[in-house]
């Protein structure tokens, strides 16, 4: 069944201006993303009302007066809309790409079977012989690679010298990546964004790193 629910999310792209060591986050569109709500995994939660008795919502979604109810609507947003986002490049979304509007179509982009999981290991290895192409040391290249393969987990509690790191070689990493690794590799690179986005960087790894980017701040 369809998710009857949806809220309106805000795109924001990095934009660069000449002369400016950084990009500034600028609106770029929006879209009506299809949300499941607590009713949706048969969760029985109480709605909040206002003063006239009138049921809240905000943003299209129903506001619990139960607290509790309430921050785990918040994640289920948050979780949706980092997913939904990374679909999308500048305002429009990304060619093969749609917003998945029922479980079937929410689950199955999180499956962990034995192929997903051969595929992450490929993922890996190909970006650890990046790192090895860069003459970058196995200490090192150990590091990065646990970061990658662990971003989901680590990145949330990581240092800045850290995130700085796998941020720029994993940016550097897609950006030299052919047509076919990209698109084979594109599950892997949306869980990496998605937990460099949830660790509060406002990086687009699909936005690409010049090579000549300065490696300073980088492990």
């Amino acid at each position: 069944m369809a998710f009857r629910n949806r809220f309106e999310l805000v795109l924001n792209e990095t934009v660069k201006t000449p002369g400016a060591k950084k990009g500034e986050r600028k609106e770029v569109g929006k879209v009506m993303v299809p949300c499941p709500i607590l009713s949706d995994f048969g969760i029985n939660a109480a709605q909040a009302k206002d003063d006239k008795g009138e049921l809240q919502y905000d943003n299209g979604l129903p506001v619990y007066d139960d607290s509790k109810f309430q921050w785990l609507m918040d994640a289920i947003q948050d979780k949706v809309s980092v997913k939904s986002r990374n679909k999308f490049d500048k305002g429009n979304l990304k060619p093969g790409m749609m917003l998945a509007d029922d479980f079937d179509a929410l689950t199955a982009e999180s499956a962990r079977t034995g192929a997903a999981l051969a595929l992450r290991r490929e993922a890996r290895a190909d970006f650890e012989n990046y790192l090895r192409s860069l003459d970058k040391k196995e200490a090192v290249i150990a590091v990065i690679s646990d970061l990658f393969w662990n971003s989901s987990k680590v990145l949330g509690t990581a240092s800045d010298k850290s995130l700085n790191a796998i941020t720029h070689y994993a940016q550097r990493w897609v950006g030299q990546l052919s047509p076919e690794k990209g698109a084979r590799f594109q599950p892997k690179i949306a869980e990496l964004n998605e937990s460099i986005q949830n660790a509060t960087l406002e990086v687009d790894l699909m936005e690409g790193e010049t090579e000549d980017s300065n490696e300073q701040q980088a492990a």
